[in-house]
């Protein structure tokens, strides 16, 4: 049977500098069933193509962790998420969490903002 290679992005956090982001690359080709992974310090991710038969999302991540790195998990596409809630770099957000759309909530989380919403009518600076 041929393997299933998936390709995902991954939250690498903590990648200070180029040389800890070949680390990490270098670290996941090592293992079984990766056939690449390159990582990237200035996002913060890193790319990795596996064997999804072989080896879960999950698998990934705890690897990524056992190399030092923060991993909160997969990063996907705002819009490929449907009802769930976004990955956020530095945070770990469970799979299936429902997001609450915006005009659904009160509106006081947003008290304290550097910026109040512009009055009904009043020029926004920039338009």
């Amino acid at each position: 049977m041929e393997p299933t290679v998936t390709s995902a992005i991954f939250e690498a956090g903590g990648l200070l500098r180029a040389s800890s982001a070949a680390g990490l690359g270098s670290f996941l080709r090592r293992q079984p069933h990766i056939e690449d992974a390159e990582a990237n310090p200035v996002s913060q991710t890193v790319t990795v193509r596996y064997d999804d038969a072989a080896v879960s999302a999950d698998d990934i991540r705890a690897l990524i962790e056992r190399f030092g790195c923060n991993c909160g998990g997969e990063v996907v596409p705002c819009h490929l998420c449907q009802n769930e809630q976004p990955a956020v770099l530095g945070s770990t957000v469970a799979h299936g969490t429902s997001r609450v759309a915006h005009d659904e909530h009160a509106g006081d989380e947003h008290a304290g903002h550097a910026m109040a919403p512009a009055a009904a009518g009043a020029p926004v600076k920039g338009e």
